[in-house]
C-alpha cells in the first residue's frame, strides 16, 4: 500500500530523512535532490560517505549523517541494545 517514486524530487509531501543506501559515487546528486525537497536529514548507511555531499547538506540547514545504520542506532538508544541482530543474541 505504500507509494513509490522514480526520483526524490516527484515527493510532494514532507521528508524527515532521505535514507541512502547506494554507493558513495551516488551521493552528491541525491544531496542535491535532498536540499531540493527540503528534507530535514541525508542519512547515509555503513561505509557510505561523500564530504561535498555533507558541505552542500550542512550548507542549508540540513542534518547528515553518514556511515551508520539506522536499525542499529534505533536499537542503541532506544531499545538500549548493541547487537544488529538482537534475536540472534542469547
Amino acid at each position: 500500500g505504500e507509494e513509490v517514486y522514480a526520483k526524490i524530487t516527484d515527493i510532494k509531501e514532507n521528508v524527515d530523512i532521505v535514507d541512502v543506501f547506494r554507493p558513495s559515487r551516488e551521493v552528491l546528486a541525491i544531496a542535491e535532490d535532498t536540499v531540493k525537497i527540503g528534507a530535514k536529514v541525508l542519512w547515509l548507511q555503513l561505509g557510505i560517505r561523500d564530504e561535498n555531499a555533507k558541505e552542500l547538506v550542512e550548507k542549508n540547514h540540513i542534518g547528515y549523517v553518514e556511515n551508520k545504520c539506522t536499525k542499529m542506532e534505533y536499537q542503541k538508544h532506544f531499545l538500549k541494545v548493541r547487537q544488529a541482530f538482537p534475536v540472534l543474541s542469547d
